[in-house]
């Protein structure tokens, strides 16, 4: 076998070999990568987990508004005021009964 026949074999072999190297380091990053398919899965149910606790952080916010605008000089609700002014001063009235409950073991 003439000696340029094998130098042009082994770089054929060379360039073929070089080509699956490359398309294997690129199919492995495709489905394990930072970026790939198995990453996006998890990113995907993060997302999900995240938008459930913004849907709620969005309802407890909108139940803090509602209670703060029963607070507001121009629209009080008297017993929204009279529950408050009990909670924060830790008081009752004197014809009031206060029962005191014991939470159950779970």
């Amino acid at each position: 076998m003439p000696h340029k026949q094998v130098r042009s074999e082994r770089r054929r072999y060379f360039a073929w070999l070089s080509a699956i190297i490359v398309t294997a380091y690129f199919s492995y990053h495709a489905f394990v990568g930072g970026y790939g398919l198995l990453s996006m899965r998890d990113l995907e149910a993060q997302n999900a987990l995240l938008n459930a606790k913004l849907e709620a952080l969005h309802a407890q916010e909108s139940d803090l508004e509602h209670r703060v605008s029963l607070l507001r000089p121009e629209s009080i609700d008297p017993d929204m005021l009279d529950e408050r002014a009990r909670a924060l001063l830790n008081q009752a009235h004197p014809s009031e009964i206060i029962l005191t409950v014991k939470p159950q073991a779970k």
